[in-house]
């Protein structure tokens, strides 16, 4: 299964080791890296705006992860993905689309 390096401000945040899809999504274990602890309040933050279902403040708040630079990068073929990437991180899972 595909391994992806999650990277905000240019510095990795994690590796996310694929283990389902169900389309649109792809679930993946998350495994911090030591950079996470800087910015994961932005992560629980943005699932705390998602829950509450107010998806005008989600999408606002959103584009302040994505002004960021937050990509994936595929550890096995390289492919690098920024357009129209949404990232989710609770605990140990990490879930993504694009």
């Amino acid at each position: 299964m595909d391994e992806w390096q999650i990277i905000l401000e240019e510095k990795t945040i994690g590796i996310a080791k694929l283990y389902s899809i169900e389309q649109p999504w792809f679930y993946c274990k998350f495994y911090p890296g030591q950079y996470y602890e800087k910015v994961k309040y932005l992560f629980e933050e943005e699932l705390k705006i998602l829950d509450s279902e107010d998806y005008d403040a989600w999408n606002d708040y959103y584009d302040i992860i994505t002004s960021k630079k937050l990509k994936l990068v595929n550890l096995l073929n390289g492919q690098t993905i920024e357009e129209m990437l949404v990232v989710h991180i609770q605990s140990d899972i990490a879930w993504f689309r694009y």
